[in-house]
């Protein structure tokens, strides 16, 4: 309920909607980090 209100979610399903991540969401997000992190390795050189 507390987690609900502060994320302002009115239903646990929408929560729990919201509050999930796909494993390709994760694999493109971790891509991008990963991407970034080189390109600023490179600057830094």
């Amino acid at each position: 309920m507390v987690t609900r209100a502060i994320s302002g979610h009115a239903t646990e399903s929408m929560q729990l909607h919201y509050s999930s991540v796909s494993g390709d969401e994760m694999k493109q997000s971790l891509a991008r980090v990963v991407s970034l992190a080189g390109y600023r390795k490179a600057l830094a050189s």
